[in-house]
């Protein structure tokens, strides 16, 4: 049984990155299963259509940001939490400008042809903006104030994200995540980390 769950989760991951670089057009048995490094007929189990294969990246995704939020309220400081949601993405900086965000990626071309998982992924987004705004709650913000700065926060990271990716200029990533850190130690009543 545990074979089948490695193999299954190794094939949503393979899904979700195929997705991710290659696009929807690239999500195919034979590139997933190339990426998985399994041989094509065995995928059949595990995705019956195109469909279950667009939802197995989405879930990926959905379990993948769920926990990074554990990881980071693990850090039990709203303060770390925040400069480490940050901070991943500046360390994917590469991978942004290559690519653009998984989850704005994937919404964007799910959106273009109504496919189902749209508005699955899109959560994504909600959970952190929802996320950080409990952090900023942590940091003296009131919750109006801290909802805002938590949407903020989620919308200058996404945008940074797509500007390097449409215009290959990874400072905007850099930029904007300089300046996220500074809210964040100014909210936080300390001295940059940094």
């Amino acid at each position: 049984m545990a074979a089948r769950a490695n193999k299954s989760e190794a094939l949503w991951k393979a899904a979700s990155q195929v997705a991710y670089e290659r696009g929807l057009a690239g999500l195919t048995l034979a590139n997933v299963a190339e990426a998985a490094k399994m041989p094509l007929g065995s995928l059949y189990y595990y995705f019956k259509s195109r469909d279950d294969m667009v939802d197995a990246a989405v879930g990926r995704i959905h379990r993948r940001f769920e926990q990074l939020r554990t990881e980071w309220d693990g850090l039990g400081d709203s303060r770390l939490a925040l400069r480490a949601f940050a901070n991943m993405t500046a360390e994917q900086t590469d991978s942004l400008a290559r690519h653009g965000c998984p989850i704005g990626t994937l919404v964007a071309q799910l959106g273009k042809k109504q496919q189902a998982g749209t508005g699955d992924v899109g959560q994504v987004f909600s959970q952190l903006c929802d996320w950080a705004a409990g952090h900023f709650v942590n940091l003296g913000l009131a919750p109006e104030a801290a909802r805002l700065a938590g949407r903020k926060m989620v919308r200058d990271l996404e945008g940074a994200a797509m500007l390097a990716h449409a215009t290959g200029d990874t400072d905007h990533i850099s930029e904007v995540v300089s300046e996220i850190l500074l809210q964040i130690d100014q909210r936080a009543g300390g001295t940059s980390l940094d």
